[in-house]
């Protein structure tokens, strides 16, 4: 990943996750349910670095929490 440490990466990305979903006063359960039926631990592990996930369940994360991608990935805004 571009000298990027794969494990952070997927560390910074579930502690935004979290991080959206305890703003929105939001359980796992809750926001498994509104991401189509992902279950708490499987919710869980990606909140903790613990899970890789496909493009698609990022998405649907991303989507559920109705967050910009940017809230949630790390390094996706770049200076130029």
């Amino acid at each position: 990943m571009n000298g990027l440490d794969d494990k952070i990466v997927l560390y910074e990305i579930g502690a935004n996750i979290r991080k959206k979903r305890i703003e929105l006063g939001w359980t796992q359960t809750d926001l498994g349910i509104a991401a189509g039926g992902m279950g708490v631990g499987r919710i869980s592990e990606i909140e903790n670095g613990l899970r890789d996930m496909h493009t698609v369940t990022l998405v649907a994360l991303i989507w559920a929490l109705g967050a910009e991608p940017g809230e949630i990935i790390p390094y996706a805004k770049k200076d130029t």
